[in-house]
């Protein structure tokens, strides 16, 4: 026998976003993700923060798609015309 320790083979180097742990960039799925809690529909998507201008676009179009649904005609007959527009205000995009 020789007086030569085997050396054990270290994992090569990680690359430094490895090291570093994962960017905000990888800790969602691709396409986001979205769930129902109690207070409504959530979504988590990648990307930047939208403006204000922007957050009132997608609120209005998100608004007309439930104007033009069932669920709207079904709040107008049992809620009434007024009172359907007034949970249909409620029903609006947030950045948290």
């Amino acid at each position: 026998m020789s007086g030569k320790k085997k050396k054990k083979k270290r994992p090569r180097n990680r690359n430094k976003s490895q090291q570093q742990g994962a960017s905000s960039e990888n800790i969602f799925p691709p396409d986001g993700m979205t769930w129902v809690e109690g207070d409504g529909l959530h979504a988590l998507v990648p990307g930047e923060k939208p403006s204000a201008a922007e957050i009132q676009k997608i609120t209005e179009a998100y608004q007309q798609q439930i104007r033009k649904s069932p669920l709207f005609k079904q709040w107008v007959k049992q809620y009434g015309k007024l009172k359907a527009i007034e949970m249909l205000k409620e029903c609006r995009y947030e950045v948290r």
